[in-house]
């Protein structure tokens, strides 16, 4: 198929004299409808795009466009295209096609749909939760002659198409605007207006996908964050003891691990917490309950980051599926793969070699991603994360929202407890590591040794 871009100095022409296949076609006249379409989604930049300073991740990748002749409802093969979209080509009102009807038959409809392709910009059917959709009705045309018309695609249209092939709505008269691309909610789009303080990175505002269609469940939506800042890597037990609300209460009653004896199949053993400082001082504090790393973090003038922000960052501001990229992760790579436990199948082991309990941050060689203030490590592996919202599944209503801003789930759901960010060492790892994985922690199992935390605060 022809992409916009090959073709993006001139208007993309769509010759088209009829889709009946009952005779042949006669040579088409020369009156045209050019159909321009503009938007305020961000696309890719494209060459020749300025720069800009806080980088926009591409939302809407491809178009395509059907045109459908009076009284059909599938297109004919030659009335289907799809193409490459980008940023400069609809900014400039570049983004048109000519369609050539029979003169003055009325009933022609054109479908006009911007989606979210993915990594790969497969031109596989476009998602619902990820497309832009418009129907219009286009008006006839005579012998000769070009009429000009035109639909806008806004971005919270998402999950509302416009039209349908029964009841179309008019197209627009005259050409597409100009500089419309990429201004849906760029209030986001900035830096944090403070400098970040030690220990901590700024994440520029910006928008992604959240969620992954590849994995069991498969579920996106649009979201959009404001910039944030966060923990260059999870709290350690140095931190946790500098803050005080480690002693006293109970909450970390396990002793001292190096005294519990040998047996490996004791989770106490592998708490990294001392009752007294120790060597484990630059290790991540796990055996965290949800209530205290909560505390922790509004001590320090922040909160938990949300599911939507840990996802922003681990995907690298850009949808990638690991911090790191789009390719899995060795031995080396993350802190995973390392269960003490003799009785589980090969795979949970297969990092044991590097060692048992959770490492030093940053021990990863690719679990990091590279901010302006430094690098953010730890994202994907090590230890599993708190976040500050509360557990509902993709149909409960926190999901419904498509596009929203900074969602943070804050009732109750069908199944009791909180959602974890990341996976742990002592976990399998592999799809696990991946940006947009979650899972659940349910009442009965409220901290253990493979979950930690970080914090974050507003940047704005």
């Amino acid at each position: 198929m022809m992409r916009a871009r090959k073709v993006a100095a001139v208007a993309l022409a769509l010759v088209i004299a009829s889709c009946s296949v009952l005779e042949p076609a006669p040579l088409p006249p020369e009156g045209q409808v050019v159909l321009g379409v503009a938007t305020d989604a961000w696309l890719p930049r494209g060459t020749g795009a300025p720069f800009e300073a806080v980088g926009r991740n591409a939302l809407f990748e491809r178009m395509r466009i059907e045109l459908f002749a009076p009284g059909e409802t599938e297109p004919c093969r030659e009335c289907f295209r799809d193409f490459g979209a980008e940023h400069v080509v609809f900014n400039e009102g570049r983004a048109t096609v000519g369609f050539v009807p029979r003169p003055g038959a009325s009933g022609y409809r054109a479908r006009v749909r911007l989606y979210h392709a993915g990594p790969t910009e497969s031109s596989a059917e476009p998602q619902p939760s990820s497309t832009l959709e418009t129907v219009v009705s286009l008006p006839p045309v005579g012998a000769d002659g070009i009429v000009d018309v035109h639909v806008v695609l806004l971005t919270d249209d998402i999950l509302t198409p416009r039209g349908t092939l029964a009841a179309p709505v008019a197209a627009s008269a005259g050409p597409p605007p100009k500089g419309l691309a990429g201004t849906w909610r760029s209030e986001v789009v900035s830096a944090c207006a403070s400098p970040a303080r030690e220990g901590e990175a700024c994440v520029a505002g910006g928008a992604f996908w959240f969620g992954d269609l590849s994995l069991t469940v498969p579920y996106e939506r649009l979201v959009a964050v404001a910039p944030f800042f966060i923990d260059k890597h999870e709290v350690t037990v140095a931190e946790m003891r500098a803050s005080g609300l480690a002693i006293g209460g109970g909450t970390f009653d396990k002793g001292d691990p190096q005294s519990q004896g040998t047996d490996a199949t004791k989770f106490n053993l592998y708490c990294t917490y001392t009752t007294r400082p120790g060597t484990n001082e630059e290790l991540p504090v796990n055996c965290v309950s949800v209530e205290l790393a909560r505390h922790f973090c509004e001590a320090r003038g922040g909160t938990l980051p949300s599911e939507a922000q840990f996802e922003f960052v681990a995907g690298a501001r850009r949808d990638a599926t690991f911090p790191w990229g789009d390719v899995n992760a060795g031995c080396d790579d993350a802190v995973f793969g390392r269960s003490y436990d003799a009785a589980r199948p090969p795979e949970w082991r297969k990092c044991a070699a590097l060692g048992v309990g959770p490492a030093k941050p940053g021990s990863g060689r690719l679990d990091r991603v590279s901010l302006p203030e430094g690098e953010v490590v730890d994202l994907a592996g090590n230890l599993a994360e708190w976040t500050r919202d509360t557990n509902q599944d993709s149909d409960e209503p926190c999901y419904q929202g498509n596009p929203v801003v900074d969602p943070v789930c804050t009732e109750p759901g069908r199944q009791a407890g909180w959602p974890i960010r990341g996976t742990s060492w002592a976990e399998l790892g592999a799809g696990q590591l991946r940006a947009a994985a979650a899972q659940s922690i349910g009442t009965s199992s409220p901290q253990g040794v493979r979950i930690g935390m970080r914090c974050v605060r507003p940047g704005n």
